[in-house]
């Protein structure tokens, strides 16, 4: 895609690619939560892992104590010097946890799911956006200019900030394609003046009869 001026302009909307990632999946939070070091009743359904209301499915260990799925998951994994085999010591009680203890959010108790799906949650990357948690999943998957995202040139493997990849690397890109004018084949930006547009459909039409 190009503007008036020539100049490659990033396709719009390309998804975070840390998507499905623990650093992605953690908790977050309302702009108007309590301190994230306040153990009162009120900050009862925090993760006392990454001190975040849960974005996925919840775990609701059996002490009632809320723990991301992710971060049970970590838990689980990392902590095994427990003394219990398959099992973690709750962060606040100290009770020995089962997995199967651990309940997902379709499961959950429903004042917590209303909690999480009505709140309002602020970006923690940009700070400037403020929605549902439905809202707050869209905006960082698509719409932050903070979210990690990877070039879209087939062969770059480069993943930056997407205001950092738009702004500069995305026009500049080794492995940009243009299409030539004269014989509409794709050419890679930096063999652009180089390019023969006869030795190229030679080499695409005997692809071709190769192929077949």
């Amino acid at each position: 895609m190009h503007n008036a001026l020539n100049v490659p302009v990033l396709p719009l909307r390309l998804p975070a690619a840390n998507v499905g990632q623990t650093d992605f999946e953690i908790g977050f939070y309302t702009r108007t939560d309590a301190s994230k070091n306040d153990d009162s009743e009120a900050n009862i359904d925090v993760c006392y892992v990454c001190l975040g209301y849960p974005r996925r499915a919840v775990a609701n260990l059996a002490c009632k104590h809320v723990i991301c799925d992710r971060c049970a998951t970590e838990q689980f994994i990392n902590n095994p010097a427990t003394g219990h085999q398959h099992t973690i010591a709750c962060g606040i009680c100290r009770q020995h946890i089962r997995l199967n203890q651990c309940v997902i959010e379709e499961e959950f108790v429903p004042w917590m799911v209303a909690k999480i799906a009505e709140g309002t949650f602020r970006c923690e990357e940009c700070g400037d956006f403020e929605g549902t948690r439905k809202e707050l999943d869209e905006h960082q998957v698509y719409d932050c200019h903070l979210r990690m995202i990877r070039c879209p040139n087939v062969g770059c493997n480069l993943i930056q900030p997407a205001y950092m990849l738009a702004g500069w690397h995305f026009a500049h890109c080794e492995y940009y394609r243009q299409y030539c004018e004269t014989c509409l084949l794709p050419i890679l930006a930096a063999d652009f003046a180089v390019h023969n547009c006869t030795t190229e459909l030679r080499s695409a039409v005997q692809c071709i009869i190769n192929y077949k």
